[in-house]
């Protein structure tokens, strides 16, 4: 067992370094502005290299601190994410009145909104409906966050109670929508 704790360390190590690497390389380019298109194309790579390192480091959670180095590539991926939003026409120009842009069809559109810190949910029942609430706004129905990330974020929020609840649930896209009814039925249940 020792020895297979010591491989896994040894192959999280090599992730981590590449992600560290990968972490730099966006600090530097995301400082820049305006991003050339090779700027941007080597961001959205870069995103997509972060993805599959996360997914990699999602199956060796037995080993310590692979949750961080999950949570530092998942602050990294919003980071490009920020970085490859395209600037306001008027950055110092205010509007009373809300402005009606037509986009084309399936365009998604990115808004720049302050940064928000959920409250961790720990299993006390009567915190639920509060927890639910801003997660579900800030998180759970926002169409631009993928179901991977959304059940990232959610197994971030959850301390002990909670956490247990859907601690066998590997962290994927398809059992995000299980994790969350199951954590309904545990804690949403009004009686």
């Amino acid at each position: 067992m020792s020895e297979n704790l010591d491989r896994l360390k040894t192959v999280r190590g090599s992730h981590r370094g590449v992600v560290t690497k990968l972490t730099k390389e966006t600090d530097t380019l995301a400082a820049t502005e305006p991003l050339t298109t090779e700027q941007i194309d080597r961001l959205t790579v870069i995103r997509q290299q972060l993805n599959a390192k996360e997914q990699t480091l999602q199956t060796l959670n037995q080993v310590n601190d692979a949750e961080t180095v999950v949570a530092k590539i998942m602050d990294y991926k919003r980071r490009i994410d920020v970085a490859l939003q395209p600037p306001s026409a008027a950055p110092h120009t205010v509007s009373t009145t809300p402005a009606v842009v037509a986009s084309p069809p399936g365009a998604v559109t990115k808004t720049r909104l302050p940064k928000l810190s959920l409250a961790k949910f720990k299993g006390d029942v009567i915190g639920w409906v509060s927890f639910w609430d801003s997660y579900k706004s800030a998180v759970h129905e926002n169409s631009k966050i993928s179901k991977i990330d959304k059940f990232n974020y959610l197994h971030s929020l959850l301390e002990g109670a909670a956490a247990l609840t859907i601690q066998g649930l590997s962290l994927t896209e398809a059992n995000y929508d299980s994790a969350v009814e199951l954590l309904k039925k545990r804690f949403g249940n009004t009686k």
